[in-house]
């Protein structure tokens, strides 16, 4: 009969559906007599099993092979879950390295625009460097979100020719200032406040709030009065009238169809031509970029700095070309045809240098100055007829030119003042006939012609 021992072993092992092979093994190796191990197999063949007791000395080896069987049913089960636990371990691998090669464009979205967030979010990580790719990158899907912001652009030029300036009642010098606020929450409603000067004697002003835009122009150059041949003190007070001009749009069945046109316009050679910019701006002027960090109004920010030499401003410049797929005559063709060689650009743009001034916070973009000087020289020894610049009708000095474009008011809503009056077109035309017959060139056609020489 069996030991109470070894049937507890057996009924454990028959529990767990070990076969008594295995069972014999371990019998076997812990010395166990050939007669108890018969036993040992009829009662765990056996439906039920009685309970008798036999003594058996040697009791420990059981534990040992009961133990090592335990263990043989369980390594199976520990495999699923180390491969679980593998997977779950090399997933957050996988999700950073593909995170890394979408936010570096190594790999390439069919979605411009989320392969743009998917970079700001990458680059705004502490542990990655900032590099002007990384800011720019960021300053443009930041600007995306925005749809309302003020700005101030002013632009000087110097050095140019009297007949140009004189047109404006002014010296040499130019001052432009365009400044104002625009808000395209609407994108078919765009609202905006526009004030224009150009030197001390034009001024124009327009504000846009619903469907009307209103447009004021108090005060134009003397010398306009004169070349039109209009009297000041008449058109003075008609001009410091606002003029409302009414841009619903009229809605048809064909102004809908092409707003369905809209949609489908991005063809393919625009794709192709928006990859070759961009392919453009990252092999030509990405290298040239300079960036540093400094503090604008109390702002703390990014000062990025483009200054090509002569050589690289030439390379972008046909880079530029190729990519626009420009037909523009060429250099050898033009010199074959007229006799006349195509100066280079960097022959008349001189000292380009261009600024950039980022928020280390906000990725906003506050100012961009841009300065140079065109020399025209070069380009007046061209044949009749090909002046680059009609209004400059002859050789001068380099014209130094600087812009200033500063933002602000970002995502604000700034108040738009509209006119309580105003003419319509009509209102204003009519009135202006009453003071001038026969329209704006009323003077100039009765004016008598110049007899010829005889």
């Amino acid at each position: 009969m069996l030991n109470p021992e070894l049937e507890k072993y057996l009924q454990e092992c028959k529990s767990k559906n070990i076969t008594f092979d295995l069972i014999e093994k371990s019998l076997l190796t812990s010395k166990y007599p050939t007669e108890i191990i018969d036993q040992a197999r009829n009662w765990y063949n056996q439906p039920s099993t009685p309970l008798f007791v036999l003594p058996i000395q040697n009791t420990t080896p059981i534990q040992t092979v009961y133990t090592n069987n335990e263990q043989q049913l369980k390594e199976p089960s520990l495999r699923p879950k180390l491969f679980i636990i593998f997977l779950l371990l090399l997933l957050p691998v996988f999700l950073i390295a593909s995170f890394y090669a979408i936010a570096t464009e190594k790999i390439k979205l069919p979605y411009p625009e989320i392969q743009q967030r998917i970079s700001a979010v990458y680059y705004s990580l502490p542990i990655v460097p900032k590099t002007p790719e990384m800011v720019i990158a960021q300053a443009i899907v930041a600007h995306q979100k925005i749809l309302k912001n003020s700005f101030d652009l002013s632009l000087s030029m110097s050095g140019l020719p009297s007949e140009t300036s004189s047109l404006l009642g002014s010296s040499n010098n130019i001052d432009l200032s365009f400044k104002g606020f625009v808000d395209y929450s609407q994108s078919k409603n765009p609202k905006f406040n526009l004030s224009f000067f150009l030197g001390k004697d034009l001024n124009i002003e327009v504000r846009k709030k619903d469907a009307n835009v209103y447009i004021q122009v108090p005060k134009i150059p003397p010398t306009l009065y004169l070349t039109f041949g209009l009297e000041p003190e008449k058109f003075k007070p008609l001009l410091a009238n606002w003029v409302s001009f009414d841009t619903t749009p009229l809605e048809t069945e064909a102004s809908k169809k092409i707003d369905e046109i809209k949609l489908q316009e991005k063809t393919k050679s625009q794709k192709t031509g928006e990859d070759n910019f961009s392919k453009l701006f990252k092999e030509k002027v990405l290298p040239l970029l300079r960036m540093t960090s400094e503090e604008l109004e109390g702002k703390p920010v990014y000062k990025i700095r483009f200054k090509p030499t002569a050589g690289e401003l030439d390379s972008l410049v046909e880079g530029i070309k190729e990519a626009s797929n420009t037909k523009a005559i060429t250099a050898p063709e033009l010199s074959l045809k007229t006799g006349y060689k195509l100066p280079k650009t960097s022959e008349y743009i001189k000292n380009l240098e261009v600024l950039i001034y980022i928020g280390r916070k906000d990725s906003y973009i506050y100012r961009s100055d841009v300065s140079l000087s065109l020399d025209y020289s070069s380009l007046y020894s061209s044949p009749v007829g090909m002046t680059p610049v009609p209004v400059i009708s002859g050789p001068t000095s380099p014209v130094a030119i600087v812009g200033v474009l500063k933002l602000s008011d970002f995502g604000v809503d700034v108040p738009i003042d509209t006119p309580s009056q105003s003419l319509t077109q009509e209102e204003f035309y009519q009135k202006f006939l009453e003071l001038q017959p026969g329209g704006l060139l009323g003077n100039l056609l009765s004016m008598p012609a110049t007899p010829s020489a005889k």
